[in-house]
């Protein structure tokens, strides 16, 4: 038998230990499936880890379009909220659109729909795509005209007064053209008129007051008469907006709170810069 000294045997046993806790550091294999990929995601999201959770969200999105499952929906908007997160929200790019591209009906149906249209619309925008980024807001507005939304949910209503104002914004140069006159002036008058608690109750008109700002600006650029009765109305409104959202914080943001596998992500709707 071979004689190992003790220095030797020591230099064997380290060597043995680093290999061993080198192999316990291995990363976890990749999830398999939709749902292996979505808990993933719910996990690192408790922990605040977003490029964690945009890799998760990534093979989850990756499942779920190869098989055209309607819960690609989900997890584009995981992917996305978690890109915006981490700081690089032009990551969800692709994945938006993939999303209109291969999964229009999917979109079309979806609950969040409207949410994910003007978040892409922004993002685009934003990375400089301007007429792009409008085709997407002007989409989701135009959804909505399917539905009354003065009788629907309050999140209904902060939704679309989002999307108004983010369109407002980016009208803004082509404020003289004949369309968006008429745009800017039957959208004044619809929120102005909404903006009364005895429709159906104050709650449901939150965020009218600052779309209604955003038509004002861009309003003023076209000499539009109507807009000192538009300031005035938000006068009036915005004590209104301000102490509901005191009692009920929550309906001051047009957020909201979305199921992943063992946690809940909250998205919200984002706005494109003022001009």
């Amino acid at each position: 038998m071979t004689f190992v000294s003790r220095s030797a045997f020591s230099a064997l046993l380290i060597a043995a230990a680093i290999a061993g806790c080198g192999r316990a550091r291995e990363a976890p294999s990749a999830p398999k499936t939709y749902e292996e990929a979505m808990i993933a995601a719910s996990r690192q999201w408790e922990l605040n880890r977003w490029t964690e959770v945009f890799a998760a969200c990534d093979r989850a999105f990756s499942f779920a379009d190869r098989d055209r499952e309607p819960r690609v929906v989900r997890a584009v908007e995981c992917a996305a909220e978690a890109a915006a997160r981490k700081g690089t929200p032009e990551l969800a790019l692709p994945h938006y659109e993939r999303l209109v591209a291969a999964h229009a009906e999917a979109l079309r149906t979806a609950n969040g729909r409207h949410r994910l249209a003007n978040n892409h619309g922004v993002l685009l925008i934003e990375k400089g795509r301007r007429a792009e980024g409008i085709a997407r807001l002007e989409w989701a507005l135009r959804d909505f005209s399917l539905a009354d939304y003065a009788t629907s949910g309050y999140r209904s209503f902060s939704v679309r007064a989002t999307i108004v104002k983010n369109l407002a914004r980016a009208y803004y140069d082509r404020a003289s053209e004949p369309a968006i006159r008429a745009w800017v002036q039957e959208q004044g008058t619809l929120l102005s008129e909404h903006m009364d608690p005895k429709v159906r109750g104050a709650q449901f008109a939150m965020g009218a007051s600052s779309a209604l700002a955003s038509l004002v600006v861009i309003g003023l650029r076209q000499a539009n008469t109507d807009t000192p009765a538009w300031e005035a109305r938000i006068r009036e409104w915005e004590p209104i907006e301000e102490e509901i959202a005191a009692v009920q914080p929550s309906l001051a943001r047009a957020c909201e709170d979305v199921p992943l596998r063992t946690t809940m992500m909250e998205t919200c709707l984002r706005e494109v810069a003022l001009p």
